[in-house]
C-alpha cells in the first residue's frame, strides 16, 4: 500500500496508480493485511476513473480501465449503501444505490462487454424494487456472458 501512497505523491494524475490503490482499499484483505476502506476505495476509484477518460481520445484501448473503474467504484457505492441499510438509514442508503447505478452505467458505456457491470446494475435496481430496469439490466449482462464466454457476436435471448 505505501507504494501506491508514495506513487500517487509523485503523479496524482496517474489513472493506474489510482485504480491499484482504489482496488486496495476495495478489496486488499488476506491473512496478514487488512487494508479496506470502502471511501478511499471510492475517491480513488473515481479518479482513476476521470484521468483513464481523460486519456482515452489519444489512447482509445485506455477505455476499458476507465470502465472497469467506474465498476469497481459503483461496488465501492453500493457496499456505503449496505452499511447505511443496516444503519437504518434508507435514505442515505438509497443514495449511495443511485450513485452505484450512475457509476455502473457509465461503465457499460465504456465497455458494454463488460457484463459484471450489466449484473451489478440489477443488483442496484433490485435493491430500489425497479424490477423492470433490474431484469432488463440482467438480461444485458446474460447476453454479454454468453458473448464473451463462447465468443457469440449476435446472441440474444
Amino acid at each position: 500500500m505505501s507504494l501506491c501512497v508514495g506513487s500517487i505523491e509523485k503523479d496524482d494524475t496517474n489513472f493506474i496508480t489510482h485504480f491499484q490503490a482504489g482496488k486496495l482499499y476495495l478489496y486488499g484483505i488476506d491473512e496478514d493485511d487488512d487494508v479496506i476502506d470502502i471511501e478511499k476505495a471510492e475517491k480513488h476509484l473515481r479518479l482513476s476513473a476521470r484521468y483513464a477518460e481523460s486519456e482515452i481520445e489519444f489512447s482509445p484501448e485506455i477505455t476499458s480501465m476507465a470502465a472497469e473503474a467506474y465498476f469497481h467504484a459503483s461496488i465501492a457505492c453500493y457496499i456505503q449503501g449496505n452499511e447505511n441499510h443496516h444503519k437504518n438509514n434508507a435514505r442515505k442508503a438509497k443514495d449511495y444505490y443511485n450513485e452505484a447505478i450512475k457509476l455502473a452505467k457509465k461503465s457499460v458505456e465504456l465497455n458494454p462487454s463488460l457484463y459484471e457491470s450489466n449484473y451489478h446494475l440489477s443488483k442496484y435496481y433490485s435493491l430500489l424494487d425497479n424490477k423492470k430496469e433490474a431484469l432488463k439490466n440482467y438480461r444485458h449482462a446474460y447476453i454479454a456472458f454468453k458473448k464473451k464466454i463462447l465468443g457469440l457476436k449476435d446472441y440474444t435471448v
